[in-house]
């Protein structure tokens, strides 16, 4: 059922995806940034290194890592409460190695993003530690993509098939997150890139454009619609990704995650990374960013 990355033709046989059903969900919290010098500790995205305690209330991440955290605690807590008997749950995290420069001392600390999440989620959000793994990816969308299908493979048996994966992230960079995954899977399924026509450019820059406005729905709907513009290259793929906004999965606590939601949304440097974002997805479909 699924293509090897060493050789994109290779993969189990039909029969042998048909008897299987997927009886583990997997999911990818992508990386944030650690530290950021000259912009104190109040820039998303990003998690503190100090293992805070969990206080009532609001929480003090404005958003970044820590949303993506809870987003996944509110996940794990809902399968606890409402998944079947055989029923798995798996959560990876990715990120790579950051260097953070030591004021007091002069030296360069060495963190993996990565593995700092793996431990906040088990030290700081409960998770067991049996169900939470960080990728040994190098950091990179595609090392993303093919260590997770590695990995897919080797436990195809305890996992049975698996059909998609799903990527949380934040609402301000979903679609660049879900783009450049798909992209990843696509090429190291098929061995080449998605060559998008120049019909295709126009649409999504288009809905870039004319979403960017829209504080309150506009990533939604540039998601939805940059999703509906590739849907014809991903039919077919063995592996799909499932987005997943944090912001959204948090609205379900109740008032206090809904009006999270809101904080992370006004923020300035939110409203400022939305246009980056943008910014970005423009440069993957013209060929000057390349998917790593």
């Amino acid at each position: 059922m699924f293509k090897s990355f060493e050789n994109p033709g290779a993969g189990f046989s039909e029969n042998q995806s048909e008897k299987q059903e997927q009886k583990t969900r997997i999911v990818v919290m992508l990386g944030a940034r650690l530290f950021q010098e000259g912009m104190g500790n109040g820039l998303p995205p990003r998690f503190p290194l100090i293992n805070e305690s969990k206080k009532e209330g609001m929480p003090k991440e404005v958003a970044g890592g820590d949303v993506r955290m809870r987003a996944i605690e509110q996940l794990y807590k809902e399968y606890q409460d409402e998944h079947q008997e055989g029923e798995n749950f798996r959560v990876f995290t990715t990120g790579g190695v950051e260097e953070i420069p030591l004021a007091d001392t002069g030296e360069v600390l060495k963190l993996s993003r990565a593995g700092e999440a793996e431990r906040k989620l088990e030290e700081k959000y409960g998770l067991p530690q049996e169900i939470v793994e960080s990728l040994p990816s190098g950091g990179s969308t595609l090392g993303n993509a093919k260590a997770l299908a590695e990995w897919v493979e080797q436990h195809q048996e305890e996992i049975g098939a698996v059909e998609e994966l799903e990527v949380i992230t934040n609402e301000f960079h979903i679609t660049r997150a879900w783009l450049m995954f798909s992209l990843a899977l696509y090429k190291n399924e098929k061995g080449q890139d998605i060559e998008f026509s120049p019909e295709e450019i126009h649409a999504i820059e288009q809905v870039l454009d004319e979403t960017l406005p829209d504080v309150d729905e506009g990533d939604h709907k540039e998601l939805e619609q940059v999703q509906e513009i590739l849907a014809k290259h991903l039919e077919g793929l063995s592996l799909r990704i499932k987005p997943q906004i944090a912001e959204d999965i948090l609205k379900r606590r109740g008032p206090s995650g809904e009006k999270y939601g809101e904080l992370i949304r006004d923020n300035e440097f939110v409203q400022e990374a939305r246009g980056s974002e943008r910014q970005g997805i423009r440069d993957l479909i013209h060929g000057r960013y390349q998917v790593r």
